[in-house]
């Protein structure tokens, strides 16, 4: 598997199997995910204790999942995508879990 970035380099590659929480720290690290995650983390919206992490109310976006590492979530929330994100490219079974969502046709 070969993860390439918006510039063009080659951010990731592994022999698949490929382990999701080795690919999720990978964009993670990058720059404009970090920025992503820290603007929706400052939107001004109601929000409360998640397992002793402050994030977004209700389920959080799997950006913030991801930020805190929580993969055992990730993986309950994407077992079935329907939808995908438009600034990530990230997939969830429900619009909830995504920044940008739009259905997966």
């Amino acid at each position: 598997m070969i993860l390439i970035g918006k510039d063009g380099e080659v951010k990731f590659r592994e022999q698949l199997p490929v382990d999701l929480s080795d690919i999720l720290a990978v964009i993670d690290a990058m720059p404009m995910r970090q920025r992503r995650c820290e603007r929706d983390q400052n939107k001004p919206q109601g929000r409360r204790k998640w397992q002793n992490k402050l994030v977004m109310e209700s389920m959080p976006s799997i950006c913030v999942l991801a930020m805190h590492q929580e993969f055992e979530e990730i993986k309950a929330v994407t077992k079935n995508p329907q939808h995908i994100c438009f600034n990530c490219g990230r997939v969830a079974d429900a619009e909830k879990n995504l920044c940008n969502p739009r259905p997966l046709k």
